[in-house]
């Protein structure tokens, strides 16, 4: 059995997980939620209301004029505007979240160590100029909220509508919900409807807690990567 605690490296939220009755399983130097003990309903419930962190998973952010210019130079395709996102080739995302501030995901799977690549290019290059370091890693903490219901469920939290018809997949929103300013991209997940959070990662455990409560309305669940990779 993985423990988070004999890692270095731990979510902020492992133990709110393990409260919940959570397994773990390692991704890379990090323990990430593998599943709640029944993966097969957790895969069901992605297509109607689920709740995944992805806080163990990789992220980094670049900012300044150049850092377009660089992230392109190392294969990330950069969205034609502020306020959208890219998929990339290894299934992670590229938000755009002004001119020249980028966020780059890995996949949502737990098998892409993509950002931690760039971040160390980035850490061992003397190229200049080639933007800076805006430590999304540590800031911001990153969930996906999946499901048909998701869009009802986002009525009652956030100002903003993010109903298909009026957010179309691969929109960027930063706005405020559960009383937190963030940020929220839809990219769909192999035709699943898909909102990747981006929030204050200090507030990790206050955003279970109240995503857990408002799901609860609409049935729905919390899951774990395991669920997650059915999608693959």
């Amino acid at each position: 059995m993985i423990r988070p605690d004999a890692f270095d490296r731990r979510i902020p939220t492992y133990r709110t997980h393990a409260s919940l009755g959570a397994t773990f399983e390692a991704v890379g130097e990090i323990a990430a939620v593998s599943g709640y003990g029944d993966t097969a309903a957790e895969a069901a419930g992605l297509r109607s209301l689920a709740f995944a962190d992805l806080n163990a998973l990789p992220r980094c952010g670049f900012k300044n004029e150049a850092a377009p210019q660089w992230l392109t130079a190392k294969g990330v395709v950069i969205p034609d505007a502020a306020n959208r996102a890219a998929r990339q080739s290894a299934g992670g995302l590229c938000l755009r979240l002004g001119g020249t501030d980028m966020l780059v995901t890995s996949s949502p799977f737990g098998d892409d160590d993509g950002p931690n690549r760039l971040l160390a290019d980035w850490a061992a290059s003397d190229e200049k100029p080639r933007g800076w370091d805006a430590h999304r890693e540590e800031g911001f903490g990153w969930f996906v909220l999946t499901g048909e219901q998701a869009p009802e469920f986002w009525a009652r939290v956030c100002a903003v509508d993010l109903r298909p018809a009026t957010f179309a997949d691969l929109d960027v929103a930063q706005t405020r919900a559960f009383h937190m300013g963030g940020v929220v991209a839809r990219a769909d997940i192999a035709g699943v409807l898909a909102y990747h959070m981006f929030f204050d990662i200090a507030s990790s455990d206050f955003l279970i807690e109240v995503v857990g409560e408002t799901m609860a309305e609409f049935g729905g669940t919390f899951v774990g990567l395991s669920a997650l990779r059915t999608l693959r």
